[in-house]
């Protein structure tokens, strides 16, 4: 008999849930937290966008002295006796 109390309890909870989920008032609960959420994450997304390209312009700040760089040490490798043989 003491197994069954929990079952019990379980059915009536859900069949609770179910029918405060078919209600009006639940669904338009449900509605404004899904739009709260789609509002939260395009703002995530905005301010990953943000950073992402605040980053890639940092990066692209250094490239050119790393760009200058390599072009110098292709053109020294260019100039050695091994290169031209």
């Amino acid at each position: 008999m003491l197994p069954l109390l929990p079952f019990a309890a379980g059915l009536l909870a859900g069949a609770a849930a179910v029918k405060l989920l078919r209600s009006d008032k639940a669904r338009a609960g449900l509605g404004k937290a899904q739009e709260s959420l789609r509002e939260a994450t395009v703002s995530g997304l905005s301010a990953i966008e943000h950073s992402s390209a605040t980053m890639k312009q940092a990066l692209v700040a250094k490239t050119p002295h790393a760009a200058s760089t390599e072009t110098d040490a292709t053109a020294a490798s260019a100039r050695t006796p091994e290169a031209t043989s």
